[in-house]
């Protein structure tokens, strides 16, 4: 099977390499070469939906019980 990442991290090209060398995978093109010819530009996404999305004050317990419930097998 062949499959072509394009990295730009360098956290992920150094664990390309420490891949290829314990010989679980093979790189067929230099990766720090391949992160400079496939750099994606960076956009800011942060704040997009700013304003058209209200989380309600309870969110992170909504439905606490019936989770409980179902992860202790009582539903």
């Amino acid at each position: 099977m062949t499959m072509t990442i394009n990295v730009t991290n360098q956290g992920a090209v150094k664990l390309l390499h420490d891949l290829e060398g314990l010989g679980l995978i093979q790189v067929s093109a230099p990766a720090q070469e391949n992160a400079a010819n496939h750099a994606v530009p960076h956009t800011q996404r942060t704040g997009f939906l700013k304003g058209s999305v209200s989380v309600p004050a309870d969110f992170d317990t909504m439905g606490q019980e019936t989770i409980s419930a179902l992860f202790e097998g009582s539903l």
